[in-house]
């Protein structure tokens, strides 16, 4: 597949890539689950799970901001 799109093309219209794209992406924000599963597992909003992920995140990674020095025009 590599060779037959080569640099500058573009995977997303291959046949092959709509087969294989699934296979190894698991969505983390919404389950690939029927309606009925997910209202069971309570029904969560993808707004609502989005939260509680950037709240995991930020509790567990030390994140800090990091800026270019600037330098002063003399």
């Amino acid at each position: 597949m590599i060779k037959k799109v080569a640099q500058g093309g573009n995977f997303l219209g291959e046949r092959h890539t709509m087969k294989h794209a699934r296979e190894n992406w698991l969505p983390s924000l919404f389950p690939r689950v029927s309606y009925e599963h997910w209202l069971k597992d309570g029904g969560r909003s993808i707004g609502d799970s989005a939260h509680e992920k950037v709240k995991k995140i930020l509790a567990e990674n030390s994140l800090t901001l990091q800026l270019p020095e600037i330098r002063r025009r003399r």
